[in-house]
C-alpha cells in the first residue's frame, strides 16, 4: 500500500516537472521570438545625375609603327622626366614573358614581406589578430558597397597579416621553398625574353593613357568655357574611324582634370566652392572635386557645371564621357531604423582604475537564442532612420548583425 502511494506521488512530481519544462522552454522560445532587420552597408547624400565629359589637357604620343608595343606605366600612371613609357619588341613572346615576370614578382614581394625577421619579431598574436579582424570587416563592408579596388587592397594585406600569423604561432613555417621557386622561374623567363628593339621616352613629368579617343586636341582646359549644352551632349565616348597605327598612346600634362557636364537646377542644392563626391559608372570608388563654376544656359531649369578634381587613376582616363553622380556630401556607415534605437548604462573603468558610467546609444541584437546590447555611432539622422560609422570593436554594431526592432523586456 505505502509503495503504491509512494509511486503515484512519483508520478505526479514527475509529471509537474515535466509541464514546467516544458512550460519554461516554450515561454523563452516565445520571448526570444523578436523581430529582427539584419544591418547593412548604406549610403545617402544630396545628389544630381549627369552625363560627364572629362576634360583635360593632353599630348598623342607616336612612333614609326614598327614592333609590337610593350607598356612599361599603367593607364593612369605617372612617368618622371626623362622616363620609358613603352619599349616597342619583335615579337608577342617577349611581351608576355614579362606580363609573367611581373606576376611573379608581385607573389615574390608579399612572401619575401612576410618571411622578413623584421616583421615577425615585432608582431605579437593578440595585435594580428585586431588587424585581421579589422580587414575582414573592411572586406565586408566595401563589398556591400561595391567598392572592389579596397576589397582587393584589404584581401592582399589580410593575406599578410594572415601568414604571418601562421609563422609566428608555428616557427616551424616558412615561405622559403615558394620564394625560391618564383625567384627560379623569374630568371628562367629574363633568360628567354630578347632585347627592345627601341624605347619610347618622354621629356617631362606627365600621365599616361595607352590609347587615344580623338578628342585630346579639342576638349582642354583652355577651351572647356566655350562649349555650349549642345557642344556636350555631342560628345561621345568612343570615336570611330581613328587611325591609331602609329599612336603608343598620350600624356596627361597635370594631375588636375575637369568633370563638365548639363545638371538639372533643382532646389539648387549645389554652389560655387562645393566639395563634392563625384560616383563613376565604370569606377566602384568615388572621386572628390570642387565645383570651380556653375554656368547659366539659355535653358532657365538647367546650367553647366565644372568640377576639378585631382585623383588620377585608371578608371578616369578610360572614358570621356560617362554618367556620373554627383553628392554634396556622403555618409556611409550601417543603416539602422529609428524603432531599434536605445541607450543602455554601461560602467566601465579607465587606466587608472577608476570606474564610471556612461549611456550608449545604441541597439540590441540577437546572436543565436541570445540578446546582446551594441553601440552605435551615429554620423547621419534621417526621419525614419539613422547611419552609424562602421567601428572596428566587437562592442559596436556591425554588418550583418540582426537588430532587434522592439523593446526588450
Amino acid at each position: 500500500m505505502m509503495n503504491s502511494t509512494t509511486s503515484k506521488v512519483l508520478i505526479v512530481i514527475l509529471i509537474l516537472f515535466l509541464l514546467t519544462t516544458v512550460i519554461n522552454i516554450a515561454y523563452h522560445s516565445l520571448a526570444n521570438q523578436y523581430d529582427t532587420e539584419t544591418a547593412i552597408a548604406y549610403t545617402t547624400s544630396n545628389k544630381v545625375t549627369f552625363n560627364g565629359v572629362y576634360i583635360r589637357d593632353e599630348e598623342v604620343l607616336t612612333f614609326d609603327g614598327g614592333g609590337v608595343v610593350g607598356y612599361v606605366i599603367p593607364d593612369g600612371g605617372k612617368v618622371s622626366k626623362n622616363s620609358a613609357v613603352a619599349y616597342i619588341y619583335n615579337d608577342e613572346e617577349s611581351i608576355e614573358a614579362k606580363q609573367d615576370i611581373e606576376k611573379l614578382q608581385s607573389e615574390l614581394d608579399i612572401l619575401t614581406k612576410i618571411e622578413n625577421p623584421g616583421t615577425t619579431e615585432v608582431a605579437q598574436p593578440s595585435y594580428l589578430t585586431s588587424l585581421i579582424q579589422e580587414k575582414y570587416l573592411s572586406i565586408a563592408y566595401n563589398k556591400e558597397l561595391g567598392n572592389m579596388e579596397k576589397v582587393a587592397t584589404a584581401k592582399s594585406e589580410l593575406l599578410v597579416q594572415l601568414s604571418t600569423m601562421q609563422i609566428v604561432t608555428d616557427p616551424e613555417s616558412s615561405f622559403q621553398s615558394r620564394i625560391d621557386e618564383l625567384q627560379s622561374q623569374i630568371d628562367t623567363l629574363e633568360s628567354q625574353m630578347s632585347d627592345p628593339i627601341s624605347t619610347i621616352w618622354v621629356d617631362r613629368t606627365a600621365y599616361f593613357v595607352s590609347y587615344i579617343d580623338g578628342y585630346e586636341d579639342t576638349l582642354s582646359t583652355s577651351m572647356m568655357y566655350d562649349l555650349s549644352v549642345e557642344d556636350i551632349e555631342k560628345i561621345e565616348d568612343e570615336t570611330d574611324d581613328l587611325d591609331t597605327t602609329n599612336v603608343i598612346g598620350k600624356l596627361i600634362d597635370d594631375y588636375k582634370w575637369y568633370m563638365v557636364g548639363v545638371i538639372d537646377n533643382q532646389a539648387q542644392i549645389f554652389n560655387v566652392g562645393d566639395v563634392v563626391n563625384l560616383s563613376l559608372e565604370s569606377s566602384s570608388v568615388d572621386i572628390k572635386g570642387e565645383i570651380t563654376e556653375i554656368k547659366s544656359t539659355d535653358n532657365p531649369n538647367e546650367s553647366i557645371v565644372y568640377v576639378i578634381c585631382n585623383d588620377m587613376t585608371e578608371e578616369v582616363v578610360q572614358h570621356r564621357v560617362e554618367t556620373v553622380e554627383m553628392s554634396v556630401q556622403n555618409y556611409e556607415g550601417i543603416k539602422v531604423p529609428k524603432s531599434a534605437l536605445r541607450f543602455k548604462d554601461i560602467e566601465e573603468t579607465d587606466e587608472d582604475g577608476v570606474t564610471s558610467t556612461t549611456s550608449y546609444e545604441g541597439v540590441y541584437i540577437k546572436v543565436g537564442e541570445q540578446v546582446k546590447f551594441k553601440k552605435i555611432d551615429v554620423i547621419y539622422r534621417a526621419d525614419d532612420y539613422v547611419i552609424s560609422k562602421v567601428v572596428a570593436s566587437n562592442e559596436y554594431l556591425a554588418i550583418y548583425d540582426d537588430i532587434i526592432l522592439e523593446s526588450v523586456g
